[in-house]
């Protein structure tokens, strides 16, 4: 399996896949026979990378055809997929591969502006973030901005990263992928894990920097490797593909494990898809729906359909 980019909006996908997960661009002709076979079997996966069906059932078992191949279908469909669940969402629509403070909301309050006024980074981020949410104040995109860009010209490393968020999606200022990724690269230098994440993500996608499979995996390392929980899942995915560095299913496996042990829904899941398979972990079905349901019990919609017919 091979990544291409989209033809319609220049994101990487899977040459298996038939629909680019963010815009919707037809990637192959294998699209009418996913679609029979979806309404067959009543399975719906939305937003995620769809893969051949027949490729599939080459990889299960006789013995398990009846049921355990609508479950093959649906898991690998999702083995390959790279836009990583919740943490990539804007008003709960899929913008790229790039995450939107799905964890950061702090309070609003007359002593945080008062103190992002003065000239405070850390307000001036949160203050930002404040605006992003609509916590507190009217959401406003085009004053958070604002706010990031205060904090990140003060050298605050998760300002900057945020400011290259705004810059990626184009959200309260205009889209910019190369000033993105040099607040990015700024803020990945003082070793904020989330601002590394988001420059490999920048080298993999060759969107504002020439693309390096090799230095998005080196970004996506150091993220790894200080617990990022995305950043472990996105390192696993390129063991997967053997994207800039040496395929090696066991150590995917090895990186979901760690994102998937810290709680992680999307690493939850992917760790489940590796025991149906048997790649990088002996094939253990009762491993697999056990981190199945850990993954659709925090709402994975994909988990949740694969065990509809483990």
């Amino acid at each position: 399996m091979a990544l291409i980019k989209c033809k319609g909006c220049g994101h990487m996908v899977s040459d298996k896949g038939t629909k680019c997960p963010k815009c919707g661009t037809l990637i192959n002709e294998t699209e009418s026979k996913l679609a029979t076979t979806s309404q067959e079997s009543k399975i719906e996966v939305n937003n995620i990378q769809e893969e051949s069906i027949s490729s599939v059932g080459e990889n299960v078992e006789e013995s398990h055809r009846s049921k355990k191949g609508i479950v093959a279908i649906i898991c690998g469909i999702i083995f390959m997929a790279l836009a990583v669940g919740g943490y990539f969402l804007w008003k709960n629509n899929s913008g790229g591969l790039v995450e939107l403070f799905s964890d950061d909301h702090p309070a609003y309050s007359a002593e945080l502006v008062e103190n992002a006024e003065k000239g405070d980074p850390i307000a001036q981020c949160d203050l930002g973030l404040c605006y992003h949410h609509g916590e507190g104040v009217e959401q406003d995109c085009a004053e958070a901005a604002r706010w990031f860009r205060k904090s990140a010209e003060q050298g605050y490393a998760r300002g900057q990263s945020d400011l290259g968020v705004y810059y990626y999606h184009g959200i309260g200022v205009k889209q910019n992928y190369a000033e993105a990724a040099r607040w990015f690269r700024r803020s990945a230098d003082q070793g904020y894990a989330r601002g590394q994440k988001n420059l490999g993500l920048s080298y993999f996608n060759g969107e504002g920097v020439e693309q390096d499979y090799a230095e998005a995996a080196r970004w996506f390392r150091k993220s790894a490797e200080q617990g990022d929980a995305s950043g472990q899942i996105l390192l696993g995915m390129n063991y997967i593909d053997g994207k800039g560095v040496e395929q090696d299913y066991a150590e995917a496996a090895r990186w979901f494990r760690k994102s998937a042990e810290q709680g992680d829904a999307v690493g939850q899941n992917e760790l489940g898809v590796c025991y149906y398979y048997g790649e990088g972990v002996d094939r253990d079905y009762d491993e697999a729906e056990r981190w199945f349901q850990k993954a659709a019990d925090q709402g994975h919609e994909q988990a949740i359909e694969v065990l509809k017919d483990f």
